[in-house]
This record gives structure tokens, sequence and C-alpha cells, in this order.
């Protein structure tokens, strides 16, 4: 379900992204250390820890939960000669959590919850050389996201539900070449969320199917990362990135269901190699 929700997105994403990474003809706009960073294809390995916790009208009916789960990422960049910026990125990490929380008829329980997160984000910017080291790049992007989770995982009661949605926001890139071979790099984002749903597979004799409509919040990303040109065109990553996102309230239905407001925050830790020209 997930490869089907994403696949006209990920398609348009990556067509803008190749067109906008132009081969580089002329080093002097940032330093060839940064344009090699930003030209180029990582291949991460990730571990992003998770904490979740939902804000219903009963208090006493929050549920949360914590935990890290892995796996990986693929980064491709490009920036062209004239200053053109492009990035898409894809991340699926996958695995369990620790859920502490209410069962639907409202008994204290505490399990697992099986988690699928699948993110894609594309970037658009400019880069401006700042002297021979450094560069900014400021940018527009948009991601595309989408959260299966099973909760009570493991149990009689368990039952799925998927979040989407997709944020648009804008962000600031700053670029410091410490060596010809190191490129240290901090990342800004702040967006908002838009068209977020929650689709809950119930039990059929608590109405089957549901689909929440929820409230849009804010969505703010930092990034911190090191890129370094190991050997020719192979390069050793690293990064860690503090992700928050926010749900609204959703409609209640006519059985007074309804999804409550909820905050995620996310530490994600990447390490890995890339392929730079």
């Amino acid at each position: 379900m997930l490869k089907m929700k994403f696949r006209p997105h990920l398609t348009a994403m990556l067509a803008v992204a190749l067109a906008g990474a132009a081969p580089i003809a002329n080093a002097s706009v940032h330093s060839k250390a940064i344009l090699k960073a930003d030209n180029g294809a990582d291949f991460l390995f990730t571990s992003l820890h998770q904490q979740y916790k939902e804000y219903p009208l009963s208090a006493a009916q929050g549920n949360k939960e914590t935990g890290s789960i892995t796996g990986g990422a693929l980064d491709l960049k490009g920036l062209g000669s004239i200053g053109l910026y492009t990035r898409l990125r894809t991340d699926y990490n996958r695995g369990n959590t620790d859920y502490v929380g209410h069962t639907l008829g409202g008994t204290p329980v505490a399990a697992k919850t099986h988690n699928q997160i699948l993110n894609l984000a594309f970037q658009l910017g400019w880069g401006f050389g700042l002297g021979q080291r450094a560069a900014l790049i400021p940018y527009a992007g948009v991601d595309v996201r989408a959260w299966r989770r099973a909760v009570d995982y493991g149990t009689p009661a368990s039952y799925d539900e998927i979040y989407d949605f997709y944020d648009v926001g804008a962000g600031l890139l700053g670029q410091y070449a410490v060596t010809p071979k190191l490129v240290v790099s901090a990342n800004a984002f702040v967006g908002r969320t838009h068209s977020p749903q929650m689709e809950a597979g119930l039990p059929q004799q608590l109405g089957g199917v549901q689909t929440y409509n929820q409230g849009t919040g804010p969505v703010d990303r930092a990034r911190l990362s090191v890129d370094y040109d190991a050997y020719g065109p192979v390069h050793l990553v690293a990064g860690v990135t503090y992700y928050h996102l926010a749900y609204g309230e959703s409609n209640h239905l006519q059985n007074t269901s309804y999804e409550p407001a909820s905050r995620t925050n996310q530490l994600i830790y990447e390490v890995g190699v890339g392929v730079h020209l």
C-alpha cells in the first residue's frame, strides 16, 4: 500500500532532480570540495529514535510510544555550475517500539507497536558562494510521508493505522570546507503539513476501516552532517537529524470516534558511503 501511494510522487520528483543536476563547468562559484560534496549519491544506514505522544480530550486516555528502529536512505544531490541545487532523498525505517496507552475500550495496556516509515523529500534551491570555503543554499522543499503503525502488535487486539501527509516549507543549507577533503554542513527546514489523514483498520464490531482527516501542524527539521572525500569518487558521510511534526485533532465520526492531536519527535543517526563526481 505504501508503494502505491508514493509511486506518482517519486516519478515526478526524480524527473525534476535529474534535470537540475547539471554538470560542473566552473568551480569558481563555490569551493571544489563543496561542489563535489553536493554532486553525488549517498547510501546510508539509519537508526531512528522515535517519541510519539497523543493529546486526547481526556488526558487519562493519552497514548505514547518510544523506541529505536533501523533502516536505510538514498540521498541524491546535484549542484550545477550556475548555482542550481536539487536534492531527492528517500528513507525507509522498520521495527518495533514500546507502546503505553489504552485499548479501544479504555483498558490500560503496555505492548509493542510495529512501525514502517517511508519518507520522500525533494528540495530545489540556489547556491551562493561565501569566499572559497563556504556556501549558503536557500531552498524550497516538499516531503511526502507515510507511517504504517500496527498497534498492540502481537496481541489479539492488534490493528493497523496508516498516517500519511505531505508538507511544504523552506530551508537553509550552510556548508564549510574545513579542508579540501572535509565539508561540514548544517541544514534547517520549517514547514507545515498538508492533507494529513489516518486510516484505521478497526475490527468490524468497532466499525471496520475508518478514515480520519486530521488537523495540520508544524514540521521542523535540523541536520548536521560531514562529508569526507576518501578516495576518488568514494566519500564517507555521517550525520544526525532532529525531526518534529504535529498533527491536529481529527474530525469526529458518527460513531463519536476521532484521532487526537499528537506530537512526534525523532532523532535520526546516519552513516554511509557515497559516490560523488
